[in-house]
């Protein structure tokens, strides 16, 4: 009954075999019932293995009755290469491979003068007449070197070919698979050559195929360049078989090509031949870097894949391939259904080369990703599109690399930016409520969580993925924890509505064109344009977003469950985001369309803490404290009104515009930071900062921040700013003298430390202003000897009251 069930495994089964007389004729038994159950387990690779080192061991203890109890099994003789060689010195051994092999079993390998090149350049004719002649048998082995890998390579020098390969046994059918002669690997199919067979290493090597490291140990783990990663057409790999020799020719050939319809044709004989043999599933051992290539820091380079030939054909985006092997009965699992053979899902075989960013944003790539998708769903695996956290994500840090995790179709596509394969799954109903699952698994715990497809998309800067969700379906108020590693590059808050998300990507806006790609994390990020990023905001509106400024945002799913998508208080306030971004469109439609309060103080920016965003603001406040920013001049003295003033005032008059209330800046401006002392001086002598709008400001804030002074160390106040500026600004001196501001403040210039507001504003020629301070009570004794040369009339008086006396 164990026996039957496949789960001893030949190195169990024959050690238990060994326990008593009884047991040991199970040995002669090729049923399922006795060694004929070791079968079962053939698909894997390491059961393979395990068969060779046997056999090997029983030519090594020259047990012939042992080794003719496995070559009753079916298929197993003729399976392993290199025997006879191995027997000598064994005479029973020998005696019975010599005996077995002149009844027609292909143990000997084909003359030395017939070597791989040669083989692979004969014509159907040639090759026919050399199997007529008895010269090679159809399931012939040849052994292959490093030397003979120039063949695949005519074109290299000599010290760019792969070195220091293992020498390795192969099938003859495989060497002309690999050469793409489908001509005659056809007419060797058609002759007998088996299929059930694979690669064998000619000598037991722990890494095999396997180059020498620069200090001569090839167990060395050090940093080999990229000559170890590399894998090249031609290279041979642990039980690799006819059929997945085959998948791998076809990986190369352009679709479409002549070669390339007749490879698929031979496909569907060898697919058909493999499914009688039972070897249609078979696996095979396979490092990342096959699939991966040399992208990233951080690839899994050495972790090895158990592929089938389906799943390889998965890997390589091979659609057709796909389908031909679907269509003879390969394993949707990617191995035979209740084999213990750990083999990876064919979704996550099918997403290995978008891990990396530089293939994964290739649109051919991408298309045909999606149809070899579609496929395996239209072959059952529907219920995977949505179950299964199969995909793998590549980290991209070290850190994140050594957390290993898997995630659903949905979050890959959310995340690699692929809008064909959201609107796949969209259409094959995988919905968006239950979210896009991701799974961390480690040695210690395996965490899983769900996430916004929508935040996905948005935090990973594919706006088109995110538009694609939204016309979906997806909401557009929903908030949800922000899978992010890292939340203080997104406001320092877990959670996000996607509102606030959008205006926090505008905030990292990419380069003009062709400075480079822009990226959040990786260097591979598609660059999206702030235009893009306007028009998805607009969207978000237009599907009913709305402004929630620090608010609890619970999540209600199926079921009437909480927490779907993890929430927590939402603290941003997307109406200050738009006013630190300084966009007059995106601060209206927070107001007209999100039902933002103009007048509202709660919420806060992603300002860093001691910023003033980091706290509660008027979103007036806000915006007039972010006018602070000046430049220098080219001489580094004084500070000239740079760029932020024009934008920033702009949003100052949009935001009266719509409702906010300058009044309320009375109660509780916030006291500015002493890198920011200087905004109110520095919006005075900006140019663009004028009219009634200013006005009005003046008359409603605090009195503190009418007498800050500058941090240039000339004591310059408000109202000296006021009265510097060239045309006049008289209907801002006269607000500011209104409210009483000291008329008398001494400019502490270093020509003249005592140089009072009135002496500034005779030598300037602000008359009209230098009036306004006489009769608001400045002292006119320190004009008396100032020239009153251009001093209209009405106005000598004022200032010069003794000259009238």
């Amino acid at each position: 009954m164990l026996c039957a069930t496949g789960v001893l495994g030949l190195r169990l089964f024959w050690k238990i075999s060994n326990l008593s007389k009884d047991l040991l004729k199970l040995r002669d038994d090729t049923t399922v019932s006795g060694l004929g159950s070791v079968l079962l387990c053939l698909p894997s690779v390491f059961e393979r293995r395990h068969l060779q080192a046997l056999v090997l061991d029983c030519i090594e203890r020259d047990d012939a009755n042992s080794l003719q109890q496995l070559f009753a099994l079916e298929g197993v003789e003729g399976s392993v290469p290199g025997l006879i060689r191995h027997a000598q010195g064994k005479p029973q051994c020998l005696n019975l491979l010599l005996s077995r092999a002149k009844g027609g079993f292909g143990f000997l390998s084909p003359p030395s003068d017939l070597s791989s090149d040669v083989l692979c350049s004969l014509t159907r004719e040639a090759l026919s007449g050399l199997i007529d002649n008895h010269v090679i048998k159809p399931t012939s082995w040849m052994q292959i070197t490093a030397e003979e890998n120039r063949m695949q390579f005519p074109d290299s020098p000599d010290d760019a070919l792969p070195k220091m390969w293992n020498v390795f046994w192969t099938p003859l059918l495989s060497v002309l698979l690999e050469a793409r002669n489908f001509e005659c690997a056809e007419l060797l199919l058609e002759r007998g050559a088996r299929v059930d067979v694979c690669d064998w290493e000619v000598e037991n090597n722990p890494r095999w195929p396997v180059k020498q490291a620069p200090s001569g140990d090839p167990n060395d783990d050090g940093d080999w360049g990229d000559e170890f990663y590399r894998w090249e057409d031609g290279m041979s790999f642990p039980a690799r078989s006819p059929l997945l020799v085959l998948v791998w020719a076809l990986e190369i050939l352009q679709p479409g090509s002549s070669q390339r319809a007749e490879g698929l044709a031979l496909l569907r004989k060898l697919a058909s031949e493999a499914k009688e043999r039972g070897c249609l599933d078979w696996t095979a051992s396979l490092p990342g870097t096959v699939f991966c290539g040399w992208f990233g820091s951080h690839a899994p380079r050495k972790r090895d894949y158990q592929v089938s030939a389906l799943s390889l054909a998965c890997a390589f985006l091979l659609p057709d391939a796909v389908e031909v092997l679907l269509s003879a009965g390969a394993s949707r699992f990617g191995f035979p259904k209740g084999v213990a053979v750990e083999c990876d899902s064919l979704f996550r075989m099918a997403t290995l080369p978008g891990e990396y960013r530089e293939a994964s944003h290739d649109a051919e790539y991408k298309a045909r990703r999606l149809q070899v998708i579609e496929k395996l769903a239209d072959a059952g695996g529907q219920a995977a599109l949505e179950a299964e956290c199969s995909v793998e994500l590549i980290g991209r840090s070290k850190e994140e690399a050594d957390e290993g995790k898997v995630c659903t179709l949905l979050y890959f596509a959310c995340w690699n930016g692929d809008g064909g394969l959201v609107e796949f799954l969209l259409r094959r109903g995988v919905s968006l409520q239950n979210g896009a699952r991701v799974r961390k698994e480690s040695e210690k715990k395996s965490e899983e969580k769900r996430y916004s497809p929508l935040l996905i998309a948005i935090v990973e800067g594919n706006l088109p993925v995110a538009t694609v969700l939204l016309e979906g379906g997806a909401d557009p108020s929903q908030a949800g924890e922000v899978p992010v590693r890292n939340p203080r590059e997104w406001g320092g808050c877990s959670s996000l509505s996607p509102l606030v998300a959008a205006l926090l990507l505008c905030m990292r806006r990419p380069p003009p064109h062709g400075i480079g790609s822009f990226s959040l994390i990786g260097p591979f990020q598609p660059i999206w344009t702030e235009t893009e990023a306007k028009a998805f905001i607009r969207l978000l509106f237009d599907k009913g977003a709305v402004c929630v400024d620090g608010e609890q945002t619970d999540v209600v799913g199926e079921g009437g469950t909480t927490g779907v998508f993890p929430a927590a208080t939402v603290s941003l306030s997307p109406l200050l985001l738009s006013c630190k971004l300084q966009d007059d469109e995106l601060v209206a439609l927070c107001i007209q369309r999100g039902g933002a309060d103009p007048n509202s103080k709660k919420g806060r920016t992603d300002d860093p803490e001691g910023a003033p965003g980091h706290t509660p603001l008027l979103p007036l406040e806000y915006t007039l404290l972010q006018l602070w920013d000046v430049k220098f001049n080219a001489h580094g003295s004084l500070p000239v009104p740079g760029g932020p003033q024009e934008t920033g005032w702009s949003t100052v008059e949009t935001l009266i515009r719509l409702g906010a209330q300058p009044e309320l800046l009375m109660v509780g401006f916030q006291e500015a930071s002493s890198r920011m002392r200087p905004w109110l001086c520095v919006t005075i002598r900006s140019p663009v900062c004028r009219g009634p709008t200013l006005v009005r400001i003046i008359s409603c804030l605090p009195f503190h921040v009418l007498e800050t002074k500058d941090f240039w160390g000339l004591g310059w106040t408000p109202l000296a700013s006021a009265v510097d500026e060239f045309p006049e600004l008289f209907e801002v001196v006269e607000a500011l003298i209104r409210r009483g501001v000291d008329v008398n403040a001494s400019l502490q210039c270093a020509q003249n430390p005592s140089l009072s507001l009135l002496q500034h504003a005779v030598r300037g020629g602000k008359w009209r202003s230098a009036a306004a301070l006489a009769a608001a009570g400045a002292n006119t004794e320190t004009v008396r000897e100032e020239s009153r040369e251009g001093c209209p009339p009405e106005i000598l008086p004022v200032l010069w009251p003794n000259l009238q006396a």
